[in-house]
């Protein structure tokens, strides 16, 4: 029994709820309306909670996200108020908890689609067997993808739990839905042959400036186009004349609660790093010029192309490039500029295959594992990018996992422990003396102190030659820094081996 059934039943409560305020058209409200004004009001300067449209100008002001993903619109249950209103409620309180608006956004958009098919006015738990059949036969017609509707399916489901509506809940449990399993898309990796012919393009000016840096930063780092277009106008920092820091924010629509997390990246000032940086450099000042109170870095026109010139001209007005004006840019960059596959076909771009060919050349590289693409991912783990992302054809490589804290079942190292300085260090050992010792890692592998654990010795010639196979790769291509550290860290481990030996021959 979910709560407005159980305040229901008692006609006393229910009309001193009534008195109050908290009972209107048959069902529990949880908040006021005054409440809901206040509460609306911190996400918008602009929309009260009556409106059958909110726009959400003070939520993820740090992004740049376009008006229509800030708008939530719930005149689609004009004819059903009640639903509309415990909709609104349920919005409100996924912002609250702090949603990303976007993520939000999308589910409401669901929720719109299936709540709308209960054609008789009533309140959502009085929604029946019937209607929940009615949802699934429109979901699972066909008319859409199988992972569309199942994301339709388990939003609802989640969006009666959340309400407490355990009975609509549980109708919907009664029917089998297969699962949506990550894939690999053959077609969300862009071929090399076609990412040559981009890449030549985008190295010449003929393309307007601010896509030109929009491009590269994809090219570079696998991001998504929404936080590329979001980077500050003070994105970049010089480190020292050879390095410089440029920093890409993160918002995920899933996870990430608050405000938007920030990606660091050092990038080498030679090569293509400084093409990468003089462009971004160029750009900023662009920026600064024309748009001198812009917060976002990429500004510019609206660009047309005259396919009789192959020229672009630019409108008058400057402004914040948005996501969709990229993703219509990419879309036509192929015909405009006659990029073709192998079977002479003009190749439509899209932004988020920049995304996955990140991924897949970092693996190709064989300087990155999934495990060290996570963070530039934004992912909680490797299962997505091993089902999804990657598109390298190398063999899959194993993963060996370490996971268990070293116990005092070995005598040796039982002994050590009962030094007061003594400290079991986790995958590692056994440190003998944790004073003054550093965060550092590969130094505490190298450190006299460490007595490491034999159980560790398969872990520890695993990342032995991992470092070693990364360290000729960085010679190869002429990374200088990225080589002394796999020298580095081959040296510790090197030295945790050798230990391991001598103690077997005590």
């Amino acid at each position: 029994m979910n709560r407005t059934e159980a305040l229901l039943q008692s006609q006393a409560i229910q009309d001193d709820l009534t008195k109050i305020g908290l009972v209107k058209n048959g069902y529990y409200e949880h908040y006021t309306d005054e409440e809901r004004d206040r509460y609306l009001s911190e996400y918008s300067s602009v929309s009260r909670f009556s409106e059958a449209k909110w726009y959400l100008d003070l939520v993820d002001s740090e992004m740049n996200i376009e008006r229509g993903k800030r708008t939530f619109a719930f005149s689609m249950l004009n004819e059903q108020p009640l639903m509309q209103e415990v909709l609104k409620d349920w919005a409100l309180d996924q912002l609250m908890v702090g949603r990303k608006v976007v993520g939000v956004k999308g589910s409401i958009h669901r929720l719109l689609r299936c709540l709308s098919l209960v054609k008789d006015p009533k309140a959502i738990h009085k929604i029946d067997r019937q209607d929940i059949l009615t949802i699934h036969d429109y979901l699972f017609d066909g008319t859409r993808s199988h992972a569309t509707a199942c994301a339709s399916w388990s939003c609802l489901r989640r969006f009666f739990e959340d309400l407490g509506y355990r009975t609509q809940s549980g109708y919907m449990s009664g029917y089998v839905i297969p699962a949506i399993r990550p894939h690999k898309v053959a077609t969300k990796y862009i071929p090399d042959d076609v990412v040559k012919q981009l890449d030549v393009l985008f190295m010449k000016e003929i393309c307007p400036k601010p896509y030109r840096g929009i491009y590269w930063v994809l090219r570079a780092f696998p991001n998504r186009l929404e936080e590329v277009v979001s980077m500050s106008i003070d994105c970049i920092h010089q480190i020292d004349d050879n390095r410089y820091l440029i920093s890409i924010p993160v918002n995920k629509t899933s996870g990430n609660n608050g405000r938007a997390v920030t990606k660091k990246y050092e990038v080498i000032y030679e090569g293509m790093g400084k093409f990468l940086v003089d462009l971004l450099l160029e750009q900023q000042q662009m920026t600064k010029d024309i748009m001198p109170e812009a917060r976002f870095l990429f500004s510019g026109y609206k660009y047309d192309f005259n396919k009789k010139s192959r020229r672009y001209s630019a409108c008058e007005k400057p402004m914040i490039i948005s996501e969709s004006m990229c993703q219509n840019y990419f879309s036509k960059v192929g015909a405009n500029h006659n990029i073709r596959d192998r079977e002479g076909n003009i190749y439509v771009v899209s932004s988020h295959q920049f995304r996955h060919n990140g991924v897949t050349d970092r693996l190709r590289s064989l300087i990155f594992r999934e495990i060290d693409v996570m963070y530039e991912t934004g992912h909680l783990n490797t299962a997505m990018i091993e089902r999804a992302y990657s598109h390298s054809a190398e063999k899959e490589r194993e993963i060996l996992f370490r996971g268990r804290v070293i116990t005092a079942d070995n005598k040796r190292m039982s002994m050590i422990l009962q030094s007061p300085y003594a400290q079991p260090i986790y995958n590692l050992g056994v440190c003998a003396d944790v004073r003054g010792c550093s965060s550092n890692r590969s130094s505490c592998l190298r450190c006299d102190f460490l007595e490491p654990d034999p159980s560790a010795l398969p872990f520890f010639e695993h990342e032995l030659e991992e470092w070693t196979k990364k360290k000729a790769q960085a010679d190869k291509i002429g990374n200088t820094i990225f080589a002394d550290l796999c020298a580095d860290w081959i040296e510790s481990y090197t030295i945790a081996i050798k230990r391991i030996s001598n103690q077997g021959e005590q």
